[in-house]
């Protein structure tokens, strides 16, 4: 179950998911759907987890993930999403190492392979 708190035009969700291994080639998504009440449920955004993973860069732009060994010697990894007023991804962070601003675009297209 989600942790909500109550500041004012904003919400915290914190999830935690257990995926045991992750692995290139797999089809773990994580997908972002708005359920309002007397309304059907609408797909507003999704990404595939190990492609983005494959992704991340630190400062020296140096892949952290990009390999199945390397993915294999995180246990855990934290992933913060935030989620723009249309709930489209508009940043994320993975182990406070990557950020992606509101500029990027992440849909079928985008430059993360999603």
């Amino acid at each position: 179950m989600p942790h909500t708190d109550n500041r004012p035009k904003e919400s915290i969700y914190e999830f935690l998911i257990d995926t045991l291994r992750l692995w290139f080639g797999d089809d773990l998504t994580l997908v972002v759907k708005l359920d309002e009440e007397g309304q059907d449920t609408i797909e507003v955004d999704r990404i595939g987890i190990v492609a983005f993973l494959a992704e991340v860069t630190d400062l020296n732009g140096n892949y952290l993930y990009d390999s199945d060994d390397k993915l294999d010697l995180e246990d855990e990894y934290y992933i913060e999403i935030v989620l723009d007023a249309e709930l489209k991804i508009s940043q994320i962070i993975v182990n406070g190492w990557f950020e992606i601003g509101q500029d990027i675009d992440l849909d079928e297209d985008s430059a993360v392979g999603l």
